[in-house]
């Protein structure tokens, strides 16, 4: 009888799926749960607090309006696939929680999955070394993390790229805002057919271009000054920022202006010469030189003093510079080589 007024007032909501064999379990107390079913015995490594704060372009390019929004996404509740408690990840943007973004989500020894189809697919493997290939899936779900805009279409072709591979070339740490250190992984995609990398990875956060990487789109030369990114991640032992301004709050002008890296010449030839502030920037400095579709052409470390880039093997065009600080922290500007 003191086991059945316990489950009385005890709020528990419990929706079992029978076609897709997962359970959803939307709220618990200290309770035990064994009354109510069977518990699982293997639990996912991702904090149930794990939320990521990013950017995506809102604004029409045809009209040359290169708003960004604010998107978040969270470890919303947790969900049972066979003996595996998962956590449930999903979009907040404007406000709004979007509940088609949902993704199941399943992070053990340092690798993170989803759950899709049936089938466990994995995402990132942080256990990676330098030379190591590595084979993963995108979700069909990818548009809702993407970073130009949520109201994006869906595109057959990314899905069917997967699995995609990419190269680890180069591995160093950075650290949270703590001190925790983490692996950055700079990668590089294989068979980049239809314009999916993941470029940046760091440790529990991921791509620095959103959860599911960048899927393709060439940005305008007037919006590549604000290119959406990661903004911040956290969770109950981890909080990084990539931004010198607040994770969930845009200004009203471009973010990088005070921080922008000065280029001379600019336009230039065959040496970009690079000027960083004092201010903002710890430790090892690291570039990268992506054109306006997104696409890597050169990285590597910035020496001490004045640095320079040979740039003499990239093309006329025009190019979105990023300088990374050992905190992880990004600026970034745009050079014109003729």
């Amino acid at each position: 009888m003191k086991q059945l007024l316990s489950l009385f007032y005890v709020l528990i909501h419990v929706q079992a799926f029978a076609s897709s064999g997962y359970i959803d379990i939307y709220s618990t107390t200290s309770f035990n749960l064994d009354v109510v079913m069977n518990l699982p015995t293997d639990t996912t490594d991702m904090d149930a607090s794990t939320t990521w704060y990013s950017s995506s372009f809102s604004g029409n390019f045809a009209d040359g309006d290169c708003r960004l929004q604010i998107d978040i996404t969270k470890a919303f509740r947790d969900t049972i696939i066979g003996d595996r408690l998962c956590r449930v990840i999903g979009v907040t943007a404007n406000n709004t929680y979007l509940t088609d973004s949902e993704v199941i989500t399943y992070e053990k020894d340092n690798k993170l999955y989803f759950f899709e189809d049936g089938n466990w697919k994995l995402l990132y493997d942080y256990n990676a070394e330098v030379g190591d290939t590595v084979s993963y899936s995108i979700s069909k779900k990818y548009p809702y993390y993407d970073p130009f805009t949520l109201s994006r279409p869906f595109e057959q072709s990314v899905l069917e790229g997967n699995p995609y591979h990419l190269v680890i070339e180069h591995i160093d740490t950075v650290y949270s805002n703590g001190g925790v250190p983490l692996k950055r992984f700079f990668t590089n995609n294989l068979s980049n057919i239809t314009g999916h990398r993941m470029d940046t990875i760091i440790q529990h956060v991921g791509s620095l271009y959103k959860f599911f990487g960048r899927n393709g789109f060439v940005v305008p030369p007037e919006c590549t000054d604000g290119i959406p990114n990661i903004r911040c991640y956290q969770d109950s032992s981890i909080n990084i920022s990539f931004v010198d301004t607040e994770c969930n709050k845009l200004t009203a002008t471009s973010e990088h202006n005070s921080s922008f890296p000065s280029f001379y010449p600019n336009p230039g030839t065959d040496i970009l010469h690079i000027s960083l502030p004092p201010e903002g920037t710890s430790g090892d400095l690291h570039f990268t030189i992506h054109d306006i579709s997104g696409k890597p052409h050169l990285y590597g470390r910035l020496h001490e003093g004045t640095p320079e880039i040979d740039t003499a093997a990239l093309p006329s065009g025009i190019y979105i510079v990023t300088v990374t600080d050992s905190s992880g922290k990004h600026r970034r500007g745009k050079w014109v080589k003729m």
